[in-house]
């Protein structure tokens, strides 16, 4: 929100806001030990823990997720600007001024490199 914020506040225009996601793995001992809670894990591991948060900066933002929701699109750094704009002029979302979270790993579960 800081960033969108002090974007406007520079003059710009927000096109879209988002974060990075991880499919977060925790270890098999941490995960046995019993002592992670399993809602927060599953939070972190299903993304919900991100679409809260971009939510919450869509609400204060005043913008908004793509028309079907979250896309979690795999990427790298270097594909940010091109992913994270409108369909219309080659990227994933459906309109400038939406949010969204981009993933670190491919649909098939694989780590993308350089991204973060």
């Amino acid at each position: 929100m800081e960033l969108v914020d002090w974007a406007r506040t520079s003059g710009f225009t927000v096109a879209a806001a988002g974060k990075g996601w991880e499919n977060w793995e925790f270890s098999k001992e941490l995960t046995d030990s019993g002592q992670l809670n399993p809602y927060m894990h599953t939070s972190f591991r299903d993304g919900t823990k991100a679409s809260i948060e971009m939510a919450a900066v869509a609400n204060a933002a005043s913008l908004v997720p793509s028309d079907n929701g979250f896309i979690f699109t795999p990427g790298n750094i270097e594909e940010i600007a091109t992913i994270t704009r409108p369909s219309s002029i080659g990227g994933v979302l459906d309109h400038d001024g939406n949010v969204d979270v981009m993933s670190s790993v491919t649909r098939a579960g694989e780590w993308i490199p350089f991204n973060t």
